[in-house]
């Protein structure tokens, strides 16, 4: 596929061969092109995934494969949550009051994670990832339909030498640096602009960030799960 973005992040131009896979292409185009077009437009993307619980956000954010869907499907299906964002997490500021903004509903899960939340392996692929689209049921896992304030902040920080998982509030300066590392934003040439700076200094003197230290692995994951209740 081949897609044409234009600087202001307000047309997007896309392309797929007839032999392409159109789960592969939905992918690039909502997971990749979008959330790096509402960057440039001057919105605050993080690459993060958001689950509602009790009317108020939570955050996973952290690397690529760190676990953040597998982690939010599992406290999803334990509290009874509603998904907000896959991967790509839309934040916006209301007079210092944050609120995530509710993405496309549906997330994408391998097939083991698949099993170990929702109990089936699903079917289809999407892409050379081997990932599942999954969409949630209507009963106890439904997309919101509105912004829902964001309350915390979750970096993943999977360990293989603790003993139980452990939840610690950063400190302002390391969740800056957490919250900038983790954003979605295009290199246009002119690095990061001070507005934007601004507002990452900003969520993180209204939203509280937790470092989440747990053993990976879907074994470990009830336990994982029970420190976020």
């Amino acid at each position: 596929s081949v897609m044409d973005l234009s600087a202001d992040g307000r047309t997007l131009r896309a392309w797929a061969s007839p032999e392409l896979d159109q789960t592969a292409f939905r992918h690039a185009l909502l997971d990749v092109a979008i959330p790096y077009a509402l960057s440039l437009q001057g919105r605050t993307v993080l690459h993060a995934t958001a689950v509602a619980l009790e009317g108020s956000a939570v955050a996973f954010i952290g690397h690529s494969g760190q676990g953040k869907s597998t982690l939010a499907a599992a406290v999803a299906c334990r509290a009874d949550a509603m998904l907000l964002a896959d991967d790509c997490l839309c934040v916006a500021d209301l007079g210092g009051t944050f609120v995530v903004e509710p993405s496309y509903p549906g997330m994408r899960l391998r097939p083991d994670s698949l099993h170990a939340t929702f109990g089936h392996y699903g079917t289809a692929d999407v892409g050379a990832s081997s990932k599942q689209l999954i969409a949630p049921s209507v009963a106890t896992y439904s997309a919101a339909l509105a912004t829902v304030p964001l309350v915390a902040l979750v970096l993943l920080d999977p360990q293989n030498d603790v003993c139980a998982p452990q939840l610690i509030r950063l400190g302002r300066a390391e969740a800056y640096m957490a919250v900038v590392r983790h954003r979605l934003q295009l290199d246009v040439g002119e690095g990061l602009h001070g507005s934007l700076l601004e507002r990452f200094a900003t969520l993180v003197d209204h939203v509280p960030t937790f470092r989440l230290r747990f053993v990976p692995g879907l074994a470990r994951l009830e336990r994982t799960c029970q420190i976020l209740r």
